[in-house]
């Protein structure tokens, strides 16, 4: 053994060099490159291979073509820049030149956000959180849909700042992260929460209503419910029937659930199941899937409405040159209906696809309507007729570009600059179609026959593979 002389580090080959090195810290391993010239030497051969090493040892880094040498800028924290990761989403992504650069980025963000506390910060989460709200940022504040009405403008400004592990910690948060809570707290370090005293219809994921059913869903951060659950959304309005409307997290599994229902909100079972969830719903904002409209329709505000403005699940149909579209939304938070369903009416103009120009009116009224809905059950289908005068006891008088609500069959109000839109309940079936009984003219001065306006059947989906 006396015999044995040591081996000098500064003779081993780079693929050693790397094997060492993943045995040590980052700080050390740059502690022992600065403490020998030929070492140093040595070492600089093999940075990229170590580095990248160390990111994937350090923050489980994914080194896929979009992500390479992505990481997080860290910005020193101020009042006018209180969030974890810059004032927002888009400016807290950067690509960086090395896996030595990207590797001290990530460390800068760490510190940042976990302070001294032990914590695995995983990249491929912050990542693909920074660039979800990098998208609706950017929806809110550059799209045609999001920028209308100042609604974008509005919501960016309730979106209250990112939280960092030391914020969350003072919320009664566990002091290790639950597995399935740690994409959310990626979610949550670039905004932690909404909130509004002026405008309960600004939520970010939206809402619908029917009849007193009334829900817009926000965005939340940082609550926990009893069972160490994560609440992401929430519903504050009050004219709700059932007040338990909110989205959580599973902290061991990740699974998305609906509130205290047995629902899931995403059917995903990894662990960043809240991600994908997200991503969808950017998805379909960005596809005009979903579109702003009135929630309220006595409210002057706008609101996101979760009717569906895809082919799959909405319908078409023109009759003489009056357009009805039709879609419904499952909603398993309510008492007594699962389906809110939407009708849009309107009388085309010149130009439009499904114009009449041979129609023989200029108004016409609505009189009466006739429902078909196609139920299932025990593998056998039945048609179920509905019918009854106008609806919801409306009589909508349309006019190309406008339209006038009727109340009852002789009663006005002024026209309405907007299409005819209303909402109703359903608690079954798999499909709902029919037709509504127009008057040329108006119920009270008819110019001839009434006729019907056929309502294509739409889909009633109760296992829909994402909800909000």
């Amino acid at each position: 053994m006396a015999n044995i002389k040591p081996i000098q580090i500064s003779g081993l080959p780079s693929f050693a060099l790397v094997s060492i090195a993943g045995f040590l810290t980052g700080d050390e391993i740059l502690s022992l490159r600065m403490g020998n010239v030929d070492i140093k030497v040595m070492m600089d051969d093999a940075f990229p291979l170590i580095f990248s090493s160390l990111l994937s040892k350090d923050f489980d880094y994914d080194f896929s073509a979009e992500s390479k040498w992505m990481a997080l800028h860290v910005i020193p924290r101020s009042s006018e820049c209180p969030s974890v990761f810059g004032t927002n989403a888009r400016s807290a992504l950067k690509r960086y030149d090395s896996a030595f650069e990207c590797w001290k980025a990530w460390k800068r963000s760490h510190q940042r956000y976990a302070g001294m506390r032990e914590y695995k910060m995983k990249a491929p989460y912050f990542l693909r959180a920074a660039r979800i709200w990098a998208r609706i940022e950017q929806w809110l504040s550059s799209s045609q849909e999001g920028s209308r009405f100042g609604f974008g403008t509005s919501v960016q400004s309730s979106l209250r700042p990112g939280l960092t592990l030391e914020d969350l910690h003072a919320k009664r948060w566990p002091n290790k992260t639950p597995t399935g809570l740690l994409a959310t707290q990626a979610l949550w370090s670039f905004y932690g929460d909404q909130q509004s005293r002026t405008n309960p219809l600004i939520g970010l994921f939206g809402g619908m209503s029917a009849y007193n059913i009334a829900t817009c869903t926000w965005f939340s951060g940082g609550t926990l419910l009893n069972d160490n659950s994560a609440v992401i959304a929430f519903c504050p309005l009050s004219s709700m029937r059932n007040a338990n409307k909110f989205i959580a997290v599973n902290p061991l599994t990740g699974q998305v659930n609906c509130g205290l229902t047995k629902y899931q909100a995403c059917r995903s079972t990894e662990y960043d199941a809240v991600l994908t969830w997200m991503d969808e719903y950017v998805g379909r904002l960005e596809k005009g899937y979903y579109r702003l409209g009135r929630l309220e329709n006595d409210s002057p505000h706008v609101s996101i409405l979760h009717y569906p403005h895809c082919p799959r699940l909405r319908s078409r149909c023109v009759t003489r040159g009056v357009e009805c579209c039709a879609m419904a939304v499952f909603s398993p938070w309510e008492l007594g209906f699962r389906f809110i369903y939407s009708i849009q009416l309107r009388l085309l103009s010149e130009g439009e696809e499904g114009y009449d120009p041979d129609r023989g009116f200029v108004t016409c009224q609505l009189k009466s309507r006739h429902w078909r809905i196609r139920i299932s059950r025990y593998d056998e289908d039945s048609i179920q007729a509905v019918n009854g005068d106008g609806v919801i006891g409306l009589y909508p008088l349309l006019r190309e570009g406008s339209h006038r609500v009727d109340s009852q069959m002789d009663g006005s109000v002024e026209y309405d600059v907007s299409t005819f839109s209303y909402q109703s309940c359903t608690n079954e079936g798999i499909s709902f179609g029919g037709h509504l009984l127009f008057v040329p003219g108006s119920i009270a001065e008819p110019t001839g026959p009434p006729f019907p306006v056929h309502l294509a059947p739409f889909p009633l989906d109760n296992n829909p593979d994402f909800l909000y």
